[in-house]
C-alpha cells in the first residue's frame, strides 16, 4: 500500500512517517512525500508533484501554452539518485483562484493534459500522477484580489461574484 504525506519543509514529521509505515507491526506500507502547487526544477528531494502548472520557455510558470508550439515541460519529480521518478498531470491548474480571469487555462478541451502528456511520453518517467481539485464542495472564498474584475468569469451580474470558486467549479 501506499501512503501519500506532506514533504514540505515544518510540515513533515519523521515519527509519524515511521508509525504509518510500521503499520501496526505489519510493515506493509510505503509513504511517498508529496508537494502540491509549484515545486521547482530538478527537484530532488525525492518527492512526488500532486500538479505542477505547465512553464513557459523561459522557465516560469504560465496560464497559456496555446499558441507555443512547446509540451507544457511541468516539472518532474527526480528521485536522490537524479532520475526522474514521477510526473503528474491534470486537466487544468491554476495559478491563483481558478475562477478568477487568467487564474487557469481550464482545460482547453483537453489542450493542457495533452501538453502535459506530450511532456511524460518524452521522458518516460516510471510513475504518473494523475490529479484533479477536490473542492467540489468547498464553496465560495473571498477573492485574494480586491479589484473591480476579481470576480466569478462569466457572471458580472451575479450576486455572489465577488466570492469566487476556488477550483474546478471555475473550469470551464
Amino acid at each position: 500500500m501506499t501512503f501519500f504525506i506532506v514533504g514540505a519543509a515544518g510540515k513533515y514529521n519523521k515519527t509519524v512517517d515511521s508509525l504509518i509505515q510500521k503499520n501496526g507491526g505489519r510493515q506493509n506500507i510505503q509513504t511517498v512525500k508529496m508537494w502540491a502547487l509549484f515545486g521547482k526544477p530538478g527537484f530532488d528531494t525525492d518527492e512526488w508533484g500532486f500538479f505542477s502548472p505547465c512553464t513557459a520557455p523561459g522557465g516560469g510558470f504560465t496560464t497559456s501554452i496555446v499558441g507555443t508550439g512547446t509540451r507544457c515541460n511541468q516539472y518532474s519529480s527526480v528521485s536522490n539518485d537524479h532520475v526522474i521518478d514521477e510526473i503528474s498531470s491534470s486537466g487544468g491548474y491554476m495559478l491563483s483562484q481558478c475562477a478568477l480571469p487568467f487564474a487557469s487555462p481550464g482545460h482547453l478541451r483537453g489542450l493542457v493534459q495533452q501538453s502535459m502528456f506530450q511532456n511524460i511520453l518524452q521522458k518516460n518517467p516510471p510513475n504518473v500522477f494523475m490529479s484533479s481539485f477536490n473542492e467540489h464542495i468547498g464553496g465560495r472564498q473571498q477573492s485574494v484580489y480586491h479589484s473591480n474584475t476579481a470576480f466569478n468569469m462569466g457572471l458580472p451580474n451575479d450576486p455572489q461574484k465577488d466570492n469566487v470558486w476556488v477550483d474546478t467549479y471555475g473550469v470551464s
